[in-house]
């Protein structure tokens, strides 16, 4: 998994230069307006993602905190909520979809890497786990809230231009880890709604002025 995969560096490389891109396709770009196209969104709607997926489960966010996020974003900015992830990730989705059915989500689980990341751009702001589909935000310049639980956010943190902010308790003394489950789970528990809410209301002060300056 490229996306995964860890790359050595010079100890001259300055990660604050760093500015990721993906080109983007026609086709892709195409298939995924078709897709809203599908679900009723109109042009200049805001839309969030959420992401609560990850492979590994200790760096998945507790979904009822998901939940409540997505809840107060569709509440006070009347955000159109899109809930990401893969097939392994769709039971997840479909219960974190349930619990917001009165805000009308939308479930995106059935893309290509290139549809993912068109849709992705097209969304305003993205809130996710420390996971690929963050990366790939980042690369095509989309505001991003990154929770971040076992893994070291200093290294792996999305790079982009525009707006990410990192969410994570620091310090742990069990950090970084890469333990595929964990007993105690600390360091994602520590993460509140409260923490993450401060972020998304700062994300979304930047994307709504970025939006008036377009």
């Amino acid at each position: 998994n490229a996306l995964g995969a860890e790359v050595a560096v010079p100890n001259c490389f300055n990660r604050t230069n760093v500015e990721l891109k993906f080109k983007l396709s026609e086709s892709d770009r195409a298939s995924v307006e078709a897709f809203l196209d599908e679900h009723g969104i109109e042009d200049g709607q805001f839309m969030v993602g959420l992401n609560p997926g990850s492979f590994l489960p200790t760096r998945r966010w507790n979904k009822n905190r998901f939940i409540e996020i997505g809840r107060r974003v569709a509440s006070k900015y009347e955000a159109q909520l899109i809930i990401t992830g893969g097939n392994r990730e769709k039971t997840l989705i479909r219960e974190i979809a349930e619990s917001l059915q009165d805000t009308v989500p939308i479930e995106a689980t059935e893309f290509t890497l290139g549809e993912l990341a068109a849709l992705l751009r097209r969304i305003d702001l993205f809130i996710t786990n420390d996971t690929g589909p963050m990366h790939i935000a980042a690369a095509v310049g989309t505001p991003i809230i990154a929770i971040f639980g076992p893994e070291n956010y200093h290294r792996y943190r999305p790079y982009s231009k525009s707006f990410n902010r990192v969410v994570a308790i620091s310090p742990i003394s069990c950090r970084p880890c890469r333990k595929f489950d964990c007993k105690s789970h600390e360091c994602m528990k520590a993460v509140s709604i409260g923490m993450v809410w401060e972020a998304v209301e700062s994300a979304i002060s930047y994307a709504k002025q970025q939006r008036r300056s377009t």
